[in-house]
């Protein structure tokens, strides 16, 4: 079988294995179309020195120092300040991910860091609460990726960094998560991912979770044997799911995980069914549909898997994450339209 597998781990987005990625917090929503249109992301405190926060990394004592006595921030309160202003300007670097929130976290924003800290001098003021605030003047500028409505978001995966009630936060316990809702598919760390969202609210189907898991390893495997790649075991899967939820797969051999990646996206495709329910395919039809189906009609095991595959996606509802979430342009467009609605 001829599925271009090389022309297709060619177009695998690649991941940067030392990335960090990073929660940033928005005042409750308030600044982040300020942050999403003006393509930056902040944090607050502008009166501290930037010469306190640069030498911070070494010495702290003065922009601790600085804090306590130009603040009513107390004890605790001083320390995470300290920690996040010295995480913004030294631990975070362009090529990080970073992650914001609108209002009660509707929708988040991805998007990758491009400069080092600037300080922005003409701000301005929003309200906060009670309060009338500064914009943040301490910016790093950033190229917005993807945005995602609450509905596709895996609460089970992001709800606890979502409740971070920090400026910033280290995020890299959910890097296969958020790398998922850019592209479902990538390699990082010589390792292919497939990140597949569940979406349903009723209760998954025991059986039906069985099936469609077999049905990946099944075709995993059979791949690695049709391409001659080594058989392997090492096809991890990481399962969260409550209801709506998610899973991951990591697997050592790249071509073939892309392969029933790119299966597992054709699954829906009605072309493909009625192919293999008559056996036939279209001259005209597209090479990897081909490819797929004489795959398929290889062997009966393979037939019978397939259907098995199928039955079980429709019972859970199974999409690759990034299936369900509006192109990047669109939900530009809506957040910038929502964005002068307000002003």
């Amino acid at each position: 079988m001829d599925i271009y597998l090389e022309k297709e781990v060619e177009k695998v987005r690649k991941v940067d294995p030392n990335k960090r990625y990073w929660f940033v917090r928005t005042y409750g929503g308030e600044i982040y179309h300020s942050y999403y249109e003006g393509n930056y992301i902040g944090l607050g405190l502008n009166n501290v020195p930037m010469k306190y926060i640069k030498e911070a990394k070494e010495d702290e004592y003065n922009l601790r120092n600085f804090i306590e006595k130009n603040t009513d921030y107390k004890l605790g309160s001083i320390t995470r300040w300290v920690n996040q202003l010295i995480d913004f300007e030294h631990e975070v670097k362009i090529g990080d991910t970073v992650i914001i929130p609108d209002k009660n976290s509707d929708r988040l924003s991805i998007g990758i860091v491009e400069s080092d800290v600037y300080i922005e001098s003409k701000t301005g003021t929003f309200r906060h609460g009670d309060e009338t605030v500064e914009y943040p003047q301490k910016r790093r500028r950033v190229k917005w990726e993807r945005t995602i409505p609450k509905e596709s978001i895996i609460q089970t995966d992001l709800k606890n960094l979502i409740s971070s009630q920090y400026g910033i936060t280290n995020a890299n316990r959910f890097a296969e998560t958020i790398e998922g809702y850019v592209s479902s598919v990538f390699i990082k760390d010589d390792k292919a991912y497939l990140v597949i969202k569940i979406n349903q609210d009723e209760e998954i189907n025991a059986f039906a979770l069985n099936n469609f898991l077999s049905s990946l390893t099944f075709f995993y495997h059979e791949y690695c044997r049709e391409n001659g790649e080594d058989v392997n075991d090492e096809l991890f899967i990481k399962i969260k799911l409550q209801s709506k939820g998610g899973l991951a797969l990591k697997a050592v051999s790249i071509g073939a995980l892309v392969a029933v990646s790119t299966l597992f996206a054709l699954s829906d495709s009605v072309h493909l069914k009625l192919d293999l329910r008559n056996q036939k395919i279209d001259a005209s039809s597209d090479g990897l549909l081909k490819s797929l189906t004489n795959f398929l009609d290889a062997n009966e095991k393979r037939r019978e898997r397939w259907a098995l595959f199928q039955d079980s996606l429709a019972q859970l509802k199974a999409v690759r994450a990034d299936e369900s979430i509006k192109s990047n342009q669109e939900a530009s467009n809506e957040v910038k339209k929502e964005g002068k609605q307000k002003k």
